[in-house]
């Protein structure tokens, strides 16, 4: 029986999981727990595995190989989409795949490499401020530094009235300055 069921094609095993099937059960059981714009981020980096890799999309989640998730980033990445984005995306397929491991979907999850990429120069963002709004900057420090002085006056002067009603209570209360 289970030899004729594997000569037609019948037989499945259980690591021989569709892709559809995968993503329905995931949306079904995982995603409505989750809230809601965590369910839009894993909708839309699902939508994209599909665009990117029609393949894994038409067939079998095990067809989700490490070569197919380096295409998968480097597609991402042609996209214009920005270093943040790609490791959200691929976080969240790490959280599904790691969840389809658990339900016995697929026998081992496919290693995800990051890429190492370059830092960004260190050049300032915005623009650079002008005479005029230097030399405000300058006029307004001793106003700023007087209400820093105050600020600091107010704090030290409750410090020192809470320490003196602590006092207080001690020599009036014989038995809580034994710690009684």
């Amino acid at each position: 029986m289970w030899e004729a069921d594997l000569n037609a094609g019948r037989a499945q095993s259980r690591y021989d999981t569709s892709w559809a099937t995968f993503r329905d059960r995931y949306e079904d059981e995982v995603v409505p727990g989750l809230a809601p714009r965590t369910g839009d981020k894993i909708t839309t980096t699902l939508n994209a595995v599909e665009r990117i890799l029609p393949r894994v999309a038409n067939g079998k989640l095990s067809d989700l190989t490490p070569e197919a998730l380096s295409r998968f980033q480097a597609a991402l990445r042609d996209g214009s989409r920005s270093e943040d984005t790609i490791k959200g995306y691929l976080n969240h397929l790490r959280a599904a795949l790691g969840w389809a491991v658990e339900q016995e979907m697929i026998f081992k999850m496919p290693k995800i490499t990051r890429a190492k990429r370059a830092k960004r120069g260190g050049k300032a963002k915005g623009r650079p401020i002008t005479g005029e709004e230097f030399d405000r900057m300058i006029a307004a420090i001793p106003a700023a530094l007087a209400g820093w002085r105050k600020l600091r006056r107010e704090q030290r002067w409750k410090a020192n009235r809470k320490a003196g009603k602590r006092e207080h209570k001690k020599r009036h209360n014989p038995l809580r300055s034994k710690g009684l």
